[in-house]
């Protein structure tokens, strides 16, 4: 009877002592890539394409912490400017719900400052994308002061019923 208490303490024993080990090395593991994410110097980037390609040579790197470390950079408000074919392109990696907004204000600006480039991109990039009504809606709100028909144009590509409905009311309303 000992003898098998004995046996059953030492496989338990043993037991605890592999999950232990194992708990340590996933932790210890999770820590060494949140080391190394948190070296990244993201304002050693001049564009944005360049700290996509750093970011993206972290595969644990999780949509968060890619978009915080993208507006980290002290000239993220710049890019979008500058950059806006490869902002876009970054922006898709960031969450969904937080970088709606980011499309369409960077649409709203990109259609002013190159009709051509800006539809261009909706139409070769955005096709299948979350982003496209976001795109769209930026793309309205860059041409109903000037381009009043144009504006209204796009607004009828919007897939969301209700925000199609809710922009062509108000173009329909200046």
């Amino acid at each position: 009877m000992f003898f098998l208490r004995t046996l059953t303490f030492i496989h338990f024993s043993i037991f605890l002592l592999i999950s232990f080990i194992s708990s340590c090395n996933c932790l210890h593991e999770k820590q060494k890539s949140q080391v190394g994410l948190s070296l990244i110097v993201v304002n050693e980037a001049k564009t944005p394409k360049e700290l996509q390609l750093l970011l993206e040579s972290y595969p644990e790197i999780r949509p968060e912490q890619f978009m915080l470390r993208f507006k980290s950079n002290s000239r993220f408000d710049d890019w979008i400017h500058a950059y806006p074919s490869q902002m876009a392109k970054s922006i898709t990696y960031f969450p969904l719900n937080s970088s709606r907004e980011l499309v369409t204000e960077l649409f709203t600006f990109w259609v002013n400052k190159s009709y051509d480039a800006s539809e261009t991109y909706i139409e070769n990039e955005l096709n299948d994308s979350p982003f496209r009504d976001a795109a769209i809606e930026g793309m309205v709100n860059g041409l109903k002061s000037d381009h009043l028909s144009t504006a209204v144009a796009w607004a009828h590509e919007i897939s969301d019923r209700s925000k199609r409905y809710q922009l062509l009311e108000s173009l329909a309303t200046r």
